[in-house]
């Protein structure tokens, strides 16, 4: 019986001279002693050019929110100001935000998020003031916390980079997270949890039914695995 031609293998012939596993190697990478062509390295993930971005480059090298002002304004940098308050903004960010040497919280007069974070065009007041103050962030899922815990404040003494944990400690500690119940999607209280972690044994699928989540849910909280830091 013909075998394989390549030295040591021995398996039936197939095609070529060689069996069915080297002729399909020949097949594909012109040599049948490859076993798989390796591929250059990744290239790494590229940056935002524009500097202490840090955000990952989509187009021409800038990231989403700069490419878009790049093709909207031929400028990254532009930060557009399309009303009179938007022109009022920018200017007390530059002659009353910037210069601020004081320590009281300096709250921010003009547009906001929900949550009370004033915004200057399209950008978070307190991090552009936070880069200014600090340099840019120590990476890209850094946050610019406050120290103070009032989210309208623009006082460059009271902001500094965190990690999100961090911030989210932070936050604890000031009383303004939302975690938990005070979460606009939360369907339960600390009470209800407390109460489902004392009914452990109870069939998953009655203590769902009662308060209205899935079995999974249940699980997860009798086990800690959500709601982990009530008693």
């Amino acid at each position: 019986m013909k075998t394989c031609s390549v030295a040591g293998c021995g398996a039936p012939h197939y095609a070529k001279g060689y069996c069915n596993t080297h002729w399909q190697r020949w097949k594909r990478h012109g040599d049948p002693l490859i076993a798989y062509k390796r591929t250059a390295p990744r290239p790494a993930a590229k940056v935002c050019a524009v500097e202490g971005c840090g955000k990952g480059a989509i187009a021409k090298g800038l990231c989403s929110k700069h490419w878009q002002r790049q093709k909207k304004y031929g400028d990254p940098l532009h930060v557009p100001y399309s009303t009179a308050p938007d022109r009022h903004a920018s200017r007390f960010f530059k002659e009353v935000v910037l210069p601020y040497e004081g320590d009281e919280c300096l709250l921010w007069p003009f547009a906001s998020r929900p949550k009370g974070y004033g915004v200057l065009g399209e950008d978070a007041v307190h991090r552009l003031v936070c880069e200014r103050e600090h340099g840019p962030p120590p990476s890209p899922t850094h946050e610019a916390a406050h120290r103070c815990g009032n989210p309208p404040c623009c006082n460059k003494r009271h902001l500094y980079w965190a990690t999100p944990s961090e911030n989210q400690m932070d936050r604890i500690a000031h009383g303004t997270s939302n975690r938990g119940e005070r979460h606009p999607n939360a369907t339960l209280t600390e009470d209800d949890v407390l109460a489902i972690r004392a009914i452990k044994g109870t069939p998953l699928s009655q203590i769902a039914h009662r308060y209205g989540v899935t079995p999974q849910t249940v699980w997860d909280i009798q086990h800690r695995r959500s709601w982990s830091w009530l008693p």
